[in-house]
């Protein structure tokens, strides 16, 4: 079965007001618990070493920056899922390889983390990757079966991520982190998804708003639109910094200098009233520092 993308997508996605990423899209959301639950089984099937995935929320991230999650060598498996026609991506580290080698052969019960080697992945690392992403694929047909039902064959994994799957270095991605629990140790695994795939789906993923009720008095709309959209509104560019601690933060002196990350000309956004409009990219032009619309955010001006 096939699911088919709406020509439009509801509101409540983009709306920057919910709470998290996941209160706009709360099915996704749940589609995440039910794939945990789901892996949890299958896991469990291969090892008597007690163990647990859990779903532990959403983010959203830009592909060029996902490497970064996961350390210097992430471990980078793809996904084909054609009842939605894309391809995802799950990405994790060595550690998270080396927990599920500990559970799978057995390993010492305690508080340390998992002892990570330097270098490739071995062959028979290689081969626990694998193991991991055909076990994603099943519990990610189990746990989107109702919402969004697909098959989620396994392409392959590789140590050099594919980002090109995914879309452009500056297009937004959806990250569902996994947290995998055993032998008293904690590894984490995300699961990718172009944000461009799941608009397509807003409206089976989302709660859209009660219907508003329509203006009888067409003079009346006609005034008000005219009034609204001679309103002034003020625009705000903005460039997010490095993380920085409590403690720099209160350092802060005038006159000093903060770097900007590497890829701060390419993640410019764009807001007007706190709402996100456009994606954009940072330069200059005649002396003046300027801002160039790339992309609008989807849906973001339909409302206006």
């Amino acid at each position: 079965m096939t699911a088919t993308p709406s020509p439009e997508a509801p509101r409540r996605w983009f709306d920057r007001g919910a709470p998290s990423l996941a209160d706009r899209i709360p099915l996704f959301a749940e589609a995440m618990g039910l794939v945990a639950a789901a892996w949890t089984d299958g896991f469990a099937a291969l090892t008597a070493t007690p163990a647990a995935f859990t779903f532990a929320g959403l983010t959203e991230a830009r592909v060029a920056a996902l490497p970064l999650r996961r350390g210097r060598d992430p471990v980078f498996a793809v996904l084909d899922a054609p009842g939605w026609g894309a391809a995802l991506a799950l990405q994790f580290d060595r550690a998270f390889v080396s927990t599920v080698v500990e559970a799978l052969f057995g390993g010492d019960d305690g508080e340390g983390d998992a002892e990570v080697q330097a270098g490739p992945l071995t062959a028979v690392e290689r081969r626990i990757a694998e193991v991991v992403a055909v076990q994603a694929s099943d519990a990610l047909k189990a746990g989107f079966a109702d919402v969004l039902p697909s098959s989620f064959p396994f392409e392959r994994v590789q140590v050099k991520p594919d980002l090109a799957v995914l879309g452009r270095p500056n297009a937004a991605a959806v990250v569902a982190r996994i947290v995998l629990k055993t032998l008293g140790r904690t590894a984490e695994i995300d699961l990718v998804v172009a944000r461009a795939t799941l608009d397509g789906f807003a409206d089976r993923l989302s709660v859209l708003p009660a219907d508003e009720p329509e203006n009888t008095d067409p003079r009346w709309s006609e005034r008000l639109e005219g009034q609204v959209s001679r309103a002034p509104m003020a625009l705000t560019a903005v460039v997010e910094l490095e993380p920085m601690t409590l403690g720099a933060l209160a350092g802060l002196k005038v006159g000093q200098t903060m770097a900007l990350p590497r890829d701060a000309v390419r993640d410019v956004r764009l807001l007007c009233a706190g709402r996100e409009l456009f994606r954009c990219d940072l330069g200059q032009s005649g002396g003046h520092h300027t801002v160039r619309v790339d992309e609008p955010v989807p849906g973001a001006l339909a409302g206006l």
